[in-house]
């Protein structure tokens, strides 16, 4: 389910770079004991502060994910990074993320809505290409593809949505388009080692009813700020630095 997911991400990549899997050593996981998953992050990565993602999050008027990681270099944001955020999984939640895999005039709305928020955060020039948008025949996996340019530099993010029993939880992967440098396959390992608990893996659609209308825009906005912040690295180098 999961690893046909990446390997249909990451296939084109490792045709185009040469770049083929192997095993990255990773750390200890990390876990999240309230949604019930836990997850490995490679080697020689660190976790960035709570304080300095709210802060960055904060300047392009995004709301801060629960957690961001990186390379262990000096600077925070430098590319390859990725962020994960968490959910509760509803009835409302889960139809929204179909809502946006499916409709053609959804993805067209967000695609218009972040060329705009684009230009406004960071600069007229600046672009944004949706990629495929795409659920898994299992249900469980979620995947979105985006391209931004900003500053004469192209951006690519990947953005996968798992479902659990109960919750839901985001990882968006940024790095420099065309510049792979094996950090493919350090998203496939990332998301190989993401693994929901025993008793809170995924069950076919949920029980728990709520707002539709409600559940839509705010699984709206939260892709968007997942896509917007594949460029925070482009930002800060140009503009906090």
């Amino acid at each position: 389910m999961i690893k046909n997911i990446i390997v249909s991400l990451v296939v084109s990549c490792f045709l185009f770079s040469g770049v083929f899997a192997q095993e990255l050593i990773l750390k200890k996981s990390e876990v999240s004991a309230n949604a019930h998953y836990s997850f490995s992050v490679p080697e020689g990565w660190k976790e960035i502060p709570k304080d300095v993602i709210e802060d960055a999050y904060r300047t392009i008027g995004l709301k801060a994910p629960r957690k961001v990681f990186q390379k262990d270099v000096d600077q925070y944001f430098q590319y390859p990074y990725f962020s994960l955020d968490e959910g509760v999984l509803t009835a409302g939640v889960y139809n929204s993320f179909l809502q946006l895999a499916e409709s053609q005039d959804e993805k067209g709305g967000m695609r218009e809505v972040l060329n705009k928020k684009a230009k406004d955060v960071f600069e007229e020039s600046s672009s944004v290409d949706m990629g495929n948008i795409s659920i898994n025949e299992a249900g469980d996996v979620l995947s979105i593809q985006s391209f931004m340019k900003v500053g004469g530099e192209e951006i690519q993010g990947d953005v996968l949505t798992l479902f659990g029993k109960d919750h839901y939880v985001t990882i968006g992967f940024s790095r420099i388009s065309g510049q792979d440098d094996g950090d493919s396959v350090i998203l496939e390992n990332i998301v190989h080692s993401f693994s929901f608990d025993e008793g809170f893996k995924f069950e076919g659609f949920p029980s728990q009813q709520d707002d539709y209308d409600e559940s839509l825009g705010r699984i709206f906005g939260q892709i968007l700020g997942f896509v917007l912040a594949i460029c925070l690295g482009i930002y800060i180098k140009k503009y906090k630095s």
